[in-house]
């Protein structure tokens, strides 16, 4: 299920031209098997399934298991940094997806208990759409689909059952910032204040 959490509104267009030049392909191999310093340096082991992996779920289905799901820049400029931080989540880890035309992010449910497995529904992921929706762009969560976004667009979902794909059909990149990590304190305040009104 989809929580639309308001939006952000300033001009990042120099700070998005940077990344969607910069950002690396990223397949299910590298995607999964990176280990990856947090905002507070520590260390998280991008490893975490059991059984059969995404990618022979696509080999299953006829698919190429090294396709490129999306593009992903990890060095996040100031404007974006400045969403992250409002956010608040302890712990995060931030990453920016730039999907070119061709690519998928095929159907997937998020594992994200090994952010915090003492209490797993204290993790949450948002996700702050950079360009705006174009006819073209695919986004959905389970049987939801979400499109007609604008550029600065705030969502959340429930990771821990809702399974979501996303593709690009379009001309255009679609752009977004997705950021995870542990609720706080600053995280509960931004998330009451942008859901209470």
């Amino acid at each position: 299920m989809i929580q639309h959490l308001g939006k952000f509104e300033w001009d990042w267009s120099k700070s998005l031209a940077s990344v969607i030049e910069s950002a690396t392909p990223a397949t299910w191999d590298t995607v999964r098997y990176w280990r990856v310093k947090t905002s507070v340096g520590q260390i998280l082991d991008i490893n975490p399934h059991d059984g059969k992996k995404e990618e022979d779920h696509i080999a299953d289905a006829g698919g190429d298991p090294n396709m490129t799901l999306t593009n992903m820049e990890h060095d996040i400029p100031q404007d974006f940094q400045k969403m992250i931080d409002e956010i608040g989540l302890e712990k995060s880890y931030n990453r920016l997806h730039v999907q070119w035309t061709g690519s998928v992010f095929n159907w997937h449910k998020d594992r994200l208990a090994r952010y915090n497995r003492d209490d797993p529904s204290k993790v949450l992921r948002v996700v702050v759409m950079l360009t705006d929706f174009v006819t073209g762009h695919f986004y959905t969560y389970n049987n939801d689909i979400y499109e007609n976004w604008k550029a600065g667009d705030i969502h959340t979902f429930d990771w821990q059952n809702d399974f979501h794909c996303t593709a690009n059909a379009s001309l255009k990149p679609r752009v977004a910032l997705v950021t995870t990590g542990i609720i706080g304190e600053k995280t509960r305040n931004f998330l009451d204040s942008r859901t209470n009104t």
